[in-house]
């Protein structure tokens, strides 16, 4: 998955191969849930690139 919030994340943590994966899935299911949800990962993905 090429998150952008998950590589952020990682980018700037020790996180492992199983850990980051399952960062991916939550995120994935974050988003899936409702509109509501993916409005706020969109407004995290926005804060990672200021």
């Amino acid at each position: 998955m090429d998150d952008p919030l998950a590589s952020a994340i990682q980018q700037s943590s020790t996180l492992t191969s199983s850990q980051q994966a399952k960062l991916e899935e939550a995120l994935r299911k974050l988003i899936g849930e409702g509109c509501m949800q993916e409005a706020l990962y969109d407004a995290l993905v926005r804060e990672t690139k200021i």
